[in-house]
């Protein structure tokens, strides 16, 4: 496909427009169909006649007819030989593509607005742009207009539903153009002219009706973790934006995720705050990449201790989003990085459930939610839900009645050898793993004492995993109940007492469970 250059400094602006001209290039161009193509015979070849909202079309050019996008509250009036692909919006947010001889027009929606008023808008066209940018008003929408010397045009839009969309109307007339420049610049005047509201344009057979995938309506509350899957069709139903953020990582985030993402950003931003976004959806196939990447290249141990089963990821729902910092301008996404500060997390934290997000992995919570305290990893569930759980102190699991909400007794004992802190890490090991065990209730963890640390289990640990080169050993006791339902070898409703766990550690890792049970 021709194009023409238009620099845009906005990654989303400028992404989707790479992928827009790559859809068209791909279609076979004017004279080749594609799936998404309207049916030539649904439109009368004439346009409709003239209204409020419509241009009237040039008597030397082209046949018009309207084109309506039925989800954006938007509509155009194009050539009637144009070669239109109808495209999901899932697939990079393109909704809708246009390419006569003479124009190319692009509909795509615009995720990068966290106040959704046409004064913000504005300010962000002139900003991605490098262009001056106006609000104007024409069929009762109002708009921010960037114009180009070279008469090309761009308008960014704010739908009904609170979306931003930008649509850009490119002419072909350049000094290397057989095209008349005058034909080509009364094509985007009529073109920019009949942007409207769906209510102004004719209804039934006299306009193409384009509307974007309906999606089915999801629950924000979805419980994801070791013991619930993924629902069958969360992957069709999930309708998914990107970004691309500070160190140029494309991000895939559920719609509306990503719109009180944007929220809490400039919330957090107006108090001197910064964060990004580092990682939210990861399809199931992706997963299941990683797995078998790691498990060639570490084994299977390995991936079973650190690599989430494909399928029982909570970012496969595209609603749990990994953040990083921004701190005295620097870039801070390294995980022991992250952890070093507590005081602009609990910033971050407080303004969470006035977006809609909770914090999802809570420091004390691991036997239930199964991971670790992760200050970075949040989780959208709407605002109203969110505010019951923040008040509730409790996790996702207790507060949706998935798990008994309990705390864990934790008896340290008395060390020469570890300190407290050498122990945590390790008790949070043992309580992950009881994360994962379906119908059992966690009492406590105790210290076995000093006397199992010594070069005879430290021996007998590493013959277990000869691979593994352990340096330290330390073991603890757990107390717990099964219940009546408990799955697996547990006798059901009992308890069990002084269950053991051994664990090992080299010079330069963390704790790793070894060995457990009697």
């Amino acid at each position: 496909m021709r194009s023409k250059k238009k620099i845009l400094l906005c990654a989303a602006v400028a992404l989707c427009m790479v992928l827009a001209l790559a859809a068209c290039g791909t279609s076979g161009g004017p004279s080749g169909g594609t799936s998404g193509q309207p049916a030539q015979a649904s439109a009368p070849a004439q346009a409709p006649a003239a209204s409020d909202s419509a241009a009237e079309a040039p008597a030397h050019s082209h046949a018009w007819r309207y084109y309506n996008c039925a989800d954006l509250g938007l509509a155009l009036m194009l050539p009637d030989d144009v070669d239109v692909n109808d495209i999901d919006p899932s697939d990079r947010n393109t909704c809708f593509l246009a390419e006569s001889d003479e124009v190319f027009v692009d509909i795509s929606r615009w995720d990068q607005v966290s106040d959704p008023s046409i004064e913000a808008l504005a300010a962000l066209a002139a900003e991605s742009t490098m262009e001056d940018s106006e609000i104007v008003e024409q069929n009762g929408l109002k708009m921010a207009k960037v114009a180009w010397d070279d008469g090309d045009i761009c308008y960014f839009v704010l739908a009904p539903d609170g979306d931003a969309y930008y649509v850009f109307i490119i002419g072909y007339a350049d000094v290397d153009s057989e095209l008349d420049p005058g034909a080509v610049a009364e094509d985007i005047r009529v073109i920019s002219e009949s942007i409207c509201g769906t209510d102004k344009i004719p209804q039934g057979e006299d306009a193409v009706q384009i509307a974007p995938r309906q999606r089915p309506d999801i629950d924000y509350t979805v419980l994801v973790n070791k013991l619930n899957p993924l629902p069958e069709t969360w992957e069709d139903d999930v309708d998914l934006v990107f970004m691309q953020n500070s160190v140029e990582d494309l991000v895939d985030v559920e719609r509306t995720a990503y719109k009180a993402y944007l929220q809490l950003k400039a919330d957090l931003a107006a108090e001197g705050v910064y964060i990004d976004l580092d990682s939210a959806y990861r399809s199931i196939e992706a997963q299941q990449e990683i797995a078998d990447r790691f498990t060639e290249k570490y084994g299977e141990d390995y991936v079973a201790k650190y690599v989430a089963v494909p399928g029982y990821s909570e970012h496969h729902t595209g609603l749990a989003l990994d953040l990083y910092l921004n701190v005295d301008g620097e870039d801070v996404y390294y995980n022991e990085d992250l952890v070093k500060y507590p005081e602009i997390w609990a910033r971050v934290h407080e303004k969470l459930a006035d977006h809609g997000f909770i914090l999802r992995y809570i420091e004390g919570k691991e036997h239930i939610t199964g991971y670790s305290y992760e200050p970075w990893h949040i989780r959208y569930v709407g605002v109203d839900n969110a505010k019951k759980i923040a008040a509730s102190g409790m996790t996702l699991e207790g507060w949706l009645g998935a798990a008994k909400e309990t705390d864990v007794a934790l008896d340290y004992g008395s060390s020469t050898i570890y300190t407290e802190a050498d122990m945590d890490d390790a008790i949070v090991q043992i309580k992950c793993k009881f994360g994962g065990w379906a119908g059992i209730e966690l009492l406590n963890v105790r210290y076995a004492g000093d006397d199992c640390v010594s070069l005879q289990n430290l021996d007998w640990i590493n013959a277990l995993d000869e691979d593994a080169g352990y340096t330290k050993v330390i073991e603890f006791y757990t107390d717990f109940y099964t219940g009546d339902d408990v799955e697996g070898a547990w006798e059901p409703g009992s308890k069990y007492t002084n269950y053991e766990w051994w664990l090992g550690r080299t010079a330069d890792s963390g704790w790793e469970i070894v060995s457990w049970g009697y």
